[in-house]
């Protein structure tokens, strides 16, 4: 039995109970869960409280999905579909009278305690996905808060509470180039002072492979951060130490600050191991061409496109045995970038 269907159990409690060994049981599980929290609404089994309690229950257990999804697989669009398509069910309502209903041309409808309704308002989603992020994702290992990563990713891709999903994105970057950290990996980790940069990074090169262009659209905008609870998250995506010592004039996203953490994965590079050399690479060539993809002004980014180019022709000139070659192939130099006369 699925701990979501057993009240009065804690969070430790509930959570060991979830059975993520079936990415199609769970995402089935998941959905039944969602349709019978409706279901049961519709028919009178269901108060408030109990519908508040039973969606944060869903909300958890989708997250842990996500977690136990490895990064590189289509499981995690499964999962994205399933919000969306929970959204679609639209407004819930029914006959008769309620404290938490309110009346509509077709009926009463589902309002929660928060104002949010059933489901077209996806309540509470956002709350518990940016919570996790900021007070439990610290504790998680580098791979499987990669894998959270890719699936909040995709989720602001797509649409859902792009705005406030940035956030987190916005808290992650922060928390990894903004502020002082070991480079390699803690062996005394579990928050957010211990963490190291080492385990942060392939969470940001998830978010910029599976969301770039949202980002940079965000940061030509100069967006600001926004989440449910300011009062949780805004203060936590303020520019750290290193980023205030560099000028960054903005609080949220912005042009200088996204220059800031690619010259950040430069200098993480040019002074790491062959782990930390490899692993910033990956999370700057997801960054470095966002821009020109788009047609958005990034500096650095044409320029960078032009030596990639030269250097390019001067590897297959090179070689003996003429075939085709690809940037995996060479040694970059991330200062190609390091300044671009066309955005100046």
């Amino acid at each position: 039995m699925s701990c979501r269907y057993v009240s009065k159990l804690s969070c430790e409690e509930k959570r060991a109970q979830y059975d993520l060994s079936n990415s199609q049981e769970t995402w089935q599980g998941l959905r039944d869960e969602a349709v019978n929290i409706g279901s049961q609404f519709v028919n009178y089994e269901l108060e408030a409280t109990q519908i508040k309690e039973r969606i944060h229950d869903l909300w958890d257990e989708l997250i842990h999905a996500a977690i136990a999804i490895p990064t590189g697989g289509a499981e995690h669009d499964r999962l994205v579909t399933l919000v969306l398509s929970t959204r679609e069910m639209g407004v819930l309502a029914r006959r008769g009278g309620s404290t938490i209903l309110h009346e509509t041309s077709y009926g009463e409808e589902a309002i929660l305690p928060n104002g949010q309704r059933l489901w077209i308002d996806l309540p509470y989603f956002i709350e518990d996905v940016q919570a996790f992020w900021t007070q439990e994702s610290v504790f998680l290992a580098a791979s499987k808060r990669e894998n959270l990563a890719t699936w909040t990713a995709k989720l602001c891709a797509a649409g859902v509470f792009a705005n406030e999903l940035s956030s987190v994105a916005l808290w992650l970057f922060k928390e990894t180039f903004e502020i002082f950290r070991r480079s390699d990996k803690s062996e005394a980790g579990g928050n957010a002072e211990q963490i190291s940069m080492i385990e942060l990074l392939p969470a940001c090169t998830a978010w910029m492979q599976f969301n770039n262009f949202k980002l940079v659209k965000f940061a030509v905008a100069n967006r600001e951060s926004q989440s449910a609870n300011e009062k949780s998250l805004g203060a936590l995506t303020l520019p750290g130490e290193l980023a205030k010592n560099a000028q960054i004039p903005t609080n949220g996203f912005s042009i200088p600050r996204w220059v800031f953490w690619r010259q950040r994965l430069k200098d993480l590079h040019e002074g790491g191991d062959a782990q930390m050399m490899k692993m910033t690479r990956a999370c700057f060539e997801a960054m470095i061409l966002t821009g020109i993809h788009i047609g958005v002004a990034v500096p650095g980014e044409r320029r960078y496109l032009n030596n990639l180019f030269r250097a390019l022709d001067e590897e297959l000139a090179s070689r003996e045995v003429k075939t085709s070659i690809g940037p995996e192939d060479i040694a970059i130099d991330m200062k190609w970038a390091e300044s671009d006369e066309e955005n100046a």
